[in-house]
């Protein structure tokens, strides 16, 4: 029985990474414009009244309402569940899966 082994090109090892200036362009240009409409997003949150007059205020309030409803917190409950039940059991059935493969000596196993 042989055991695979991953070799990195020698480039990846030690030697120096070079990008393309255009990929890396092309590559940053969406993330920098999702990243700025995201704190913009952000920003505007802690505002109250109309955005870009003299009478909006920066206030924790809208999070303050938020926080407090009762609807809200269900919904975040019911996140909270959801992501950890959906966890729990992908890992269990990746868990299994793995055993299940390493555990038998079936001619596709290399499939799994």
């Amino acid at each position: 029985m042989t055991q695979a082994v991953l070799r990195l090109p020698a480039r990846l090892l030690g030697g120096r990474f070079q990008v393309s200036p255009v990929l890396l362009s092309l590559s940053l240009a969406p993330i920098t414009v999702i990243f700025v409409l995201v704190m913009a997003m952000f920003w505007i949150s802690f505002q109250r009244g109309v955005f870009g007059t003299a009478t909006a205020v920066y206030t924790l309030e809208n999070y303050r309402e938020i926080l407090t409803d009762p609807f809200v917190l269900r919904v975040i409950q019911n996140t909270l569940i959801f992501v950890y039940s959906s966890t729990f059991f992908a890992s269990l059935n990746g868990l299994l899966t793995v055993w299940r493969a390493e555990s038998s000596t079936f001619a596709i196993k290399t499939l799994m």
